[in-house]
């Protein structure tokens, strides 16, 4: 793991990102504290797998409902309420 500052990275961004892509892992700092981590992303799967993998996030347990239709209120819809206002305006 490389520890570098926030000016090192925005002098050297390529040489950074091509450690994190050959899988190492970067934590930048600014006045000493630690504010980012540029982590590499996972080779297989997608990046939400890693993050399963990782146990920061649960899979889904369901399958996403469906809901009817909205149906559209009587009158006008907002666009034509507000085009009616600017006529007004002008008017």
């Amino acid at each position: 793991m490389v520890r570098i500052g926030v000016r090192e990275l925005n002098q050297h961004t390529s040489r950074y990102i091509g450690k994190v892509k050959d899988g190492e892992t970067v934590e930048v700092t600014e006045h000493g504290h630690l504010v980012a981590l540029l982590v590499p992303v996972p080779r297989t799967g997608t990046a939400i797998d890693g993050l399963v993998e990782q146990g920061r996030v649960h899979p889904p347990t369901a399958t996403p409902r469906s809901f009817p239709a909205r149906r559209r209120a009587p009158g006008r819809s907002a666009g034509e309420e507000l085009i009616a206002m600017r006529d007004e305006e002008r008017h």
